[in-house]
């Protein structure tokens, strides 16, 4: 069996934090009034079947408010509300994680086959209550409703209701087949009464065969008549060119004379076409003469274009390389501007070297005094035996100076420490600005070089501006490296 395990509540009414373990079998929740039992039963219901409607439950002076309900199957159902979100959280036995949002008034269907929690309905009508949580003041299950609700409710419960429902759905089914073969049969009825007056319709169909011979009849005549019209036509068509034959042939009388004339038609023809040809070819020729002569004015000059375009390309070549040695001293002032603010950070170095000096003398008196502070150990324990050698002497003088002796001693022993413990101190603080010095000097060197790789690269000297050799790319290197 199923059952809850562990609930926990945030923000539900009176409870601020609340968790509650529950074992398998009864279990009873005990406090005083209004100490948030009942709130406990409502959170359950509300984290699992989002009852009751609403934000009133949350607690006063707060927004956010969450149910946590976990079963002994390891399912985990969470509800959680604020005042942008209204969500549920589950996670099933084997582990799956979901969450829903916008699921209007029912509980998700995932979570209540899960949790395996669903509301009943009891009798006909639509309204369904939770059997699994009762109420505070409910009375007994059943007990105090009417007996014709006990006996839905018992029926439904044990599965009476679906014979009941079967029932009546076959007495209806029932009635309504009897009441459509009924109809049926009126229906039947008035078609054979229907069918009665169309009795004529036989001798009808003699008639409407034999008419529809004499139509076929008839068809097959218009199809002959089509077919003589037509040969009719292309009859009379014939004729008609046969005439304007006979005249054309008339016209041609004199054929034999006009043989002898169509060779010289045909010379003159094969002239003219030569003469259009070579008149053609003298106006393109005179159109070309004239675009030759335009063209050789406008190229007079072409010797001093020649010249202008190797001065232009001559021109562009060096505006390239001065753009470029540009671009590259741009680079590299932008390099020595950052070299400058760090040389100007390192300007303090020497502070840092007295720094280093009083460290060191500072550390020689520590060592000093560590030594010093392992003898006083050797004396504190031969004072310590003399003590104990003293206290066998009834003398109170002597033993009075040999106190102030050793308080003097004590005093001063406390003194050493603290110096030790300023040792220590000032030790750190050597560590930390050596470290700090070994960074810069690093930086330092990387920007050198860095700064050296990019004056080489220009081949410009920063200083005189002139051109880098073999010669004085050693010298330049010192003063970078000194200055």
């Amino acid at each position: 069996m199923i059952y809850i395990k562990n609930v926990e509540l945030i923000n539900f009414q009176s409870h601020n934090h609340t968790e509650i373990e529950f074992d398998r079998g009864l279990n009873v929740i005990l406090g005083n009034s209004d100490a948030g039992k009942t709130a406990i039963l409502r959170a359950i219901k509300w984290a699992l079947f989002n009852e009751p409607k609403g934000d009133y439950f949350i607690r006063q002076g707060e927004k956010d408010v969450s149910v946590k309900v976990t079963f002994s199957n390891g399912v985990v159902v969470e509800r959680s509300r604020t005042p942008s979100k209204n969500s549920y959280y589950l996670m099933d036995a084997e582990g799956q994680e979901m969450r829903f949002e916008g699921f209007g008034l029912d509980v998700p269907k995932e979570i209540t086959d899960a949790i395996h929690m669903h509301k009943v309905s009891l009798d006909n009508s639509n309204n369904k209550v939770i059997l699994n949580i009762a109420e505070q003041l409910d009375g007994p299950f059943l007990l105090n409703d009417q007996a014709s609700m006990r006996a839905s409710a018992i029926g439904r419960l044990i599965g009476v209701n679906y014979v009941d429902d079967a029932l009546r759905t076959v007495v209806r089914d029932n009635k309504r087949i009897n009441q459509e073969i009924d109809n049926l049969r009126a229906s039947r009825d008035d078609f054979k009464e229907q069918l009665k007056e169309f009795d004529y319709i036989k001798d009808y169909k003699d008639k409407f065969q034999k008419l529809s011979h004499i139509r076929d009849k008839i068809s097959d005549l218009n199809q002959r008549l089509n077919l003589v019209s037509n040969l009719k036509d292309t009859y009379e068509q014939y004729n008609l060119e046969i005439d304007n034959i006979g005249i054309l042939l008339e016209n041609f009388k004199n054929l034999s004379a006009i043989d002898s004339v169509i060779p010289k038609i045909e010379t003159n023809l094969i002239k003219r076409s030569t003469y259009q040809s070579f008149f053609d070819r003298l106006n393109r020729t005179e159109s070309e003469v004239t675009i030759i002569s335009n063209s050789l004015e406008k190229l007079n000059n072409i010797e001093s274009l020649n010249e202008k375009t190797k001065n232009i390309e001559i021109k562009k070549n060096k505006l390239d390389s001065f753009s470029e040695l540009f671009h590259k001293y741009k680079n590299t002032s932008n390099q020595i501007l950052d070299t400058k603010k760090d040389l100007d950070s390192l300007k303090n170095s020497d502070k840092i070297a007295e720094i280093n000096k009083t460290l060191d003398e500072k550390i020689n008196l520590y060592n000093k005094i560590f030594s010093g502070r392992e003898s006083l150990l050797v004396i504190n324990d031969k004072l310590n035996y003399g003590n104990d050698y003293i206290k066998n002497f009834s003398n109170n003088d002597n033993i009075e100076n040999i106190s102030k002796k050793l308080e003097k001693c004590i005093k001063n022993l406390f003194i050493l420490s603290d110096i030790q413990r300023k040792l220590d101190e000032l030790q750190k603080e050597y560590r930390i600005e050596t470290d700090k010095l070994t960074e810069v000097n690093n930086n330092l060197k990387n920007y050198t070089e860095t700064y050296e790789k990019t004056i080489l690269e220009i081949g410009v000297c920063p200083f005189c501006y002139s051109e880098i050799n073999k010669e004085n790319i050693e010298h330049i290197k010192y003063h970078l490296r000194n200055d």
